[in-house]
């Protein structure tokens, strides 16, 4: 794994992490809230994990394509305009603020090359 993947790779494990504290805490005091349902909490969970390994496979960028997408539909965005939009301008800012602003560029990304 190339020295910049690792910085994804502990943010993300730290939001599991402290995620998973949060979800077994809330799971012993049942009270009615506006939170998410714990289905859709553990599903959360699950799809970062999974960008968090496919961003070391295959792209911190190429995994950003599928992975936002996802969390929009599951916390109820149903408007695919503004979730492609979202995901695009997501890997565009994060492009520019890694590569060019930074000069620290990613790792080979599967679609973008690096």
């Amino acid at each position: 794994v190339a020295e910049s993947a690792y910085f994804p790779y502990a943010v993300g494990g730290a939001l599991v992490v402290l995620s998973l504290f949060t979800l077994l805490g809330r799971r012993q005091q049942a009270s009615a809230t506006d939170e998410a349902p714990l289905k859709k909490g553990l599903a959360g969970l699950l799809l970062l994990a999974a960008f968090i390994w496919l961003a070391g496979s295959i792209g911190f960028l190429t995994s950003a394509l599928w992975f936002i997408p996802a969390m929009a539909y599951l916390g109820g965005e149903r408007r695919w305009l503004h979730i492609v939009i979202g995901t695009v301008l997501f890997d565009v800012l994060a492009y520019v603020v890694f590569h060019l602003i930074f000069s620290h560029p990613f790792p080979a990304e599967l679609i973008f090359g690096g």
